[in-house]
């Protein structure tokens, strides 16, 4: 039987210090996870995919999303998420 996919955090540690280890990519997918996204996920500046989508995240995105620079891969699809994007700064 194949383990499930989500939840999914993946650990990098191959930058400076090998004994850190930087969150790259967080899939929190069809969780049933409600209410606002948490401050707290736009620190996470070496996260270059994020998962999010089939939840029921409300709110919208803050311009803090541009703390993400290294971001590849995001998805919000399917969230009752409001509001305008941040604009470019």
């Amino acid at each position: 039987m194949t383990p499930p996919t989500t939840p999914l955090i993946k650990c990098t540690s191959s930058f400076n210090n090998a004994t850190t280890c930087r969150i790259t990519a967080l899939k929190v997918y069809a969780l049933d996870v409600s209410g606002e996204i948490p401050e707290e996920l736009w620190t996470l500046t070496y996260l270059t995919n994020l998962n999010l989508r089939q939840n029921y995240l409300t709110g919208s995105l803050p311009p803090a999303i541009g703390n993400l620079y290294r971001m590849q891969y995001m998805a919000t699809g399917f969230n009752p998420l409001s509001g305008e994007l941040p604009k470019d700064t």
